[in-house]
């Protein structure tokens, strides 16, 4: 039997959710903009949060000009998938006009304003791969042969094209 003095004993379960900032921000940033539908319109009396809901944020574009933070609507976005390793997080928090050899551990305050910059490099990549599988599917088809002859081919490495 329960010890009614003992609260913890009323807890049947404790779920944590582990966000990094990025996703935070994707996902639950704009949770209490005075634009939601109540009770999301607001952040609940007595509490705090520190969402991007009416604040000015923006990174610089490349070739010049501001990417401003705004509502997004396709849970799916960011499309592709920003990169990831420790460098290109470095490039996107600190920003510098190239990569650093070693990357300092520093305990410098980042400025935040590469993510625009970086991210292109993503799209470039995810461009160059989708017109490089889609030449790999006209020779497949040129050629007559299965598209799971072309998705060998590149799972292989082997890239010539006979």
């Amino acid at each position: 039997m329960p010890d009614p003095e003992n609260q913890l004993s009323r807890i049947n379960h404790i779920v944590t959710l582990m966000l990094e900032n990025r996703s935070f921000d994707n996902v639950l940033g704009w949770l209490y903009d005075p634009d939601n539908d109540p009770p999301f319109d607001k952040v609940p009396r007595g509490q705090t949060f520190e969402g991007v809901s009416g604040k000015d944020l923006s990174n610089p574009r490349p070739g010049g000009g501001l990417a401003h933070v705004g509502k997004g609507f396709v849970m799916t976005d960011p499309y592709p998938d920003p990169n990831e390793p420790y460098d290109d997080v470095y490039m996107q928090m600190y920003n510098p006009e190239t990569m650093p050899c070693p990357i300092p551990n520093t305990t410098e305050i980042p400025g935040m304003q590469g993510f625009a910059i970086n991210y292109q490099k993503a799209i470039d990549k995810a461009s160059t791969m989708s017109t490089f599988i889609a030449i790999l599917r006209g020779r497949s088809y040129a050629q007559r042969s299965s598209s799971d002859c072309a998705c060998q081919k590149l799972k292989s490495g082997s890239y010539r094209f006979r």
